[in-house]
Order: C-alpha cells, then sequence, then structure tokens
C-alpha cells in the first residue's frame, strides 16, 4: 500500500516535469536519429584525378571511384589540397603513386580501398591477358610472356602513413573535451550562485546586469584559461599528438571555444532549478555537437544536416583546429572560423544579460 503511495507520488512529479518528459521520450529518439544519419553519411565514394593510367587499370578504378583524367600533377595537388578532389593516381610502370591530402582518415581509407580494388582486378585482368599470350606464343613456339607486379605507393600531403587513427581526431578530441567541461562546470557553478541567493543579491544592487555577465565571465574564465592550457599542453606534450602549425593559435582557437562554452553554460544554467535540469541539456546540446563537428564524416550526409551542422560552435573550432593542427595553416585562412566563434560569444553573453532581467525584481 505504502510503496504504491510512493510510486503515484513519483508518477506525479515526473508527469509534471515537461522537460524531464522530454529527455525521456524524445531526446533518445532524436540522438538514435542524428546516430543513424551520420553513421550512413560515410564517405563511400571518392573522386580521384588520374593521369597516364593505363586503359586497364583506369577501367578497374573506375568501377571503385569517380574519376577526372588529368594531364597536370602540380594542377591536380593543388586541386587535392583545396580538398576539391579525394585522390590524385599517376602511372609510371611499374609504380602506381596516390597522392591523398590526409586531414581526414574515413577519406584516406576509401581511397586506399578503392585503389587496392582496383590494383587487384588490374593484376588479374593482367594475368589472364599474359596467360593467353603465353598460350598463342607456345603454339607458336614463340618466346614466354611476363606480368609486371603493379607497386603502388601512397603519397600524404598533410600527415603520414604512420598517423595512426587517435592522431586524426586528436584535435577534434580536444576541442570537444574543452567545450564539454567548460559548459558542465561553468552551468553548475552558476546555478549554485542562482541557488545560494548570491546572484539574487548582486541583482538587488545598482549594479548592471551587462556588468554582472562580464564579472562571472571574466572570473570563471581565469580557470577556463587554466583547464584549456592543461587539456591542450596534456595532448601536445604529453600524449604527443602531431601539431602541424602553431601551438599560440591553437590556444587561441581553444580559448575562443571555452569562451563560448562558458557563456553557453551560464546561459542555460538560467533555465535549470538544479544541476539534474542542467544534466538535461546534454543530449541536445552536447551530443550533436560531437556528431557534427567532423569525429565522422558527413560527405554523404543530407543538405539538411550540413546546415544543421552550421549551427553549432563545435562544428567552426573542429575546422579551425584540422587546418591548424593537421594542415599547418595560418590566421590568413581560420579568420572565417575566429569570426564565427567570436560571434557566438557576443551572442550568448548579451542572451545572458536579457535572461537575467527575469531575476532583477527591483
Amino acid at each position: 500500500m505504502h510503496s504504491r503511495i510512493i510510486a503515484g507520488r513519483v508518477v506525479r512529479q515526473i508527469l509534471k516535469d515537461r522537460r524531464t518528459l522530454a529527455l525521456m521520450f524524445i531526446a533518445p529518439l532524436m540522438v538514435i536519429f542524428l546516430l543513424y544519419t551520420v553513421f550512413n553519411s560515410a564517405a563511400t565514394s571518392v573522386t580521384i584525378e588520374t593521369i597516364a593510367l593505363p586503359d586497364m587499370l583506369q577501367t578497374a578504378l573506375s568501377e571503385q571511384s569517380d574519376l577526372l583524367p588529368s594531364t597536370d600533377l602540380n594542377a591536380s595537388l593543388e586541386r587535392l589540397k583545396a580538398r576539391e578532389i579525394d585522390g590524385v593516381a599517376i602511372y609510371s610502370e611499374p609504380k602506381l603513386t596516390v597522392y591523398v591530402e590526409g586531414s581526414e582518415a574515413s577519406v584516406v581509407t576509401a581511397v586506399r580501398k578503392a585503389v587496392t580494388t582496383a590494383v587487384a582486378a588490374f593484376t588479374t585482368a593482367q594475368t589472364r591477358e599474359a596467360l593467353q599470350k603465353f598460350t598463342a606464343a607456345s603454339r607458336a613456339n614463340s618466346a614466354a610472356v611476363s606480368v609486371v607486379q603493379t607497386v603502388v605507393s601512397l603519397q600524404f600531403l598533410n600527415g603520414s602513413e604512420d598517423t595512426t587513427g587517435f592522431n586524426h581526431i586528436a584535435h577534434l578530441l580536444m576541442g570537444f573535451f574543452i567545450f564539454f567541461f567548460v559548459f558542465i562546470i561553468a552551468g553548475v557553478a552558476f546555478l549554485r550562485e542562482r541557488t545560494s541567493g548570491t546572484l539574487e543579491r548582486l541583482l538587488a544592487t545598482p549594479i548592471r546586469r551587462y556588468q554582472i555577465v562580464l564579472g562571472y565571465f571574466g572570473g570563471f574564465g581565469v580557470f577556463v584559461f587554466l583547464q584549456t592550457l592543461l587539456i591542450q599542453a596534456y595532448m601536445v606534450g604529453v600524449l604527443g599528438v602531431p601539431l602541424e602549425g602553431d601551438f599560440a593559435l591553437v590556444m587561441l582557437i581553444n580559448l575562443l571555444l571555452a569562451a563560448g562554452s562558458l557563456a553557453l553554460g551560464t546561459l542555460l544554467s538560467a533555465f535549470a532549478r538544479n544541476e539534474l535540469q542542467l544534466f538535461q541539456f546534454i543530449p541536445i546540446v552536447i551530443v550533436p555537437q560531437v556528431l557534427f563537428c567532423g569525429l565522422f564524416s558527413l560527405r554523404g550526409a543530407p543538405e539538411w544536416v550540413v546546415w544543421l551542422s552550421k549551427a553549432f560552435p563545435l562544428t567552426y573550432a573542429a575546422s579551425a583546429l584540422t587546418d591548424v593542427a593537421i594542415r599547418g595553416q595560418g590566421i590568413a585562412t581560420l579568420w572565417p572560423d575566429l569570426l564565427a566563434l567570436s560571434g557566438y560569444i557576443v551572442v550568448f553573453l548579451i542572451l545572458n544579460t536579457v535572461v537575467l532581467k527575469k531575476y532583477r525584481t527591483i
């Protein structure tokens, strides 16, 4: 009897909490749908420019990828560097040299698979043709024929054959961990400022709301800076994650990302009454950013997925980190991503100031 009463009270409480109901029934479906979309969007077809390939090899490779004939290696490499194509294949018997850009592991894997399959088919066709010639030569008492074994050489514009799977995504994980932990810590800390009454007392003073927001932002920012520096230094210095570009530039990107996460965490904490409700934002705010930031290939994703990915700050941070950490590029290339991250910080801070208005009673 008592258990039934307690169970009934719990049911009534949950039914009154719409956010918990949404987390239980809608959020899992949303996350599963996003996972389904992302994992079905992996790179399956690649575009390769070919130079001087034998007809049989050209035919075999065309069955595994989209081919574009080319005569200028330097021009093809420039297009590869700009990621307009996925690979460049040039043949000089018996060597097939394949160039890849190297920053996306899924694309490298897809190119390697296409080339390996095509070379195997090419070798089989060569062998079959050689046997036919050998049979004909034997009947005519002519010299024997032979098959030249094709050797494949994979060349990387960025990274190398020894680059591990972790190194391909390490810089993305760096950005994610910074974003995630700053979001949680800032959200919980600001929530406690509200629940303890500290924020209410500050709002009762003549201090302007934007000054309160900037004050909290600066105070939390000190520890955010130290945390960001620690994470980046540990991954680069201790774990030995390769860094082609400038350490300070990577630090700038991570700090902008952390600042945006700090502002977002304090903003969303204003809509939570306790830590549990704050954590309920994770499936909605954090999980989609992980799926869309570049950890998983979106090459075959629907157009709406690509547009949705542009709504998240982690997408721009991941793009900038890839450009610096793997491609070694400078600020001249990164400024659109840096501008986007700065824009998120400004927008979130403004929204923080607006939201605080509902807590000011005088």
